[in-house]
């Protein structure tokens, strides 16, 4: 069965599609933007100011499906610049930063256009 979530005062969807949905004991939450919850308007902010908006809207839907930040497993970032990369990690590791002690097993990858001027990658 697949429960569909939708996270009231969120921020709102930007197509046809859920927040997020529930199947087999997992949540898969919908790509998110730093929207701005009670206006619908992309925020134009620092790396960091959008950054901690994006996680703000899935922190309130993750609520609404009864989670929170502590049981994300894995998290994808879509950048438009890949230099970035480094400044919005540590952003996001400040964010979802678990409170127990011990490494983080979470998994997550980044993705964005590659910097001008930069050669192919090798084969080793």
């Amino acid at each position: 069965m697949i429960d569909r979530i939708t996270a009231a005062g969120g921020a709102p969807a930007q197509g046809p599609y859920s927040h997020a949905v529930k199947a087999g004991g997992f949540i898969y939450v919908s790509g998110q933007a730093a929207l701005d919850p009670k206006t619908g308007t992309l925020l134009h902010g620092t790396i960091e100011e959008e950054t901690r908006q994006t996680i703000e809207n899935i922190k309130a839907i993750l609520e609404a499906a009864s989670a929170s930040l502590a049981d994300v497993i894995k998290c994808s970032v879509f950048l438009t610049d890949i230099r970035r990369l480094l400044q919005d990690e540590r952003g996001l590791q400040r964010l979802l930063r678990r409170r127990q002690a011990g490494p983080d097993h979470r998994a997550g990858n980044a993705a964005g256009p590659r910097p001008e001027g930069r050669d192919r990658l090798r084969r080793l």
